[in-house]
């Protein structure tokens, strides 16, 4: 009974270590249960770990695009104030849309 419970521990955590690759949880799991959680693990090790998701590039995207409007706004507005001229208002607003 304790080797049957140690082998659905083992295989629980190789399924997790699989969820950060390429393999998922689940194949590193079953593997694990089917075959043995030390097959589980090569299997795991052996796969390539997974890429940074494209939503995650997109909301780091998204959060860069709302600083850069943020910034131009508060440009417009030292140029409407007549704090900057206007050539400090386009040279400010070419470095926040170069991303300098």
């Amino acid at each position: 009974m304790v080797i049957f419970i140690s082998w659905i521990i083992f295989s629980v955590a190789i399924g997790f270590a699989g969820s950060t690759r390429k393999i998922g949880f689940g194949a590193a799991f079953f593997l694990s249960i089917l075959l043995s959680p030390v097959i589980g693990a090569i299997f795991v090790f052996i796969s390539k770990p997974n890429e940074p998701d494209q939503v995650e590039l997109v909301d780091e995207q998204i959060s860069t695009d709302k600083d850069s409007v943020e910034k131009l706004k508060d440009a417009l507005t030292l140029k409407e104030k007549g704090a900057i001229s206007e050539e400090e208002y386009v040279s400010l607003k070419n470095e926040i849309l170069n991303g300098k």
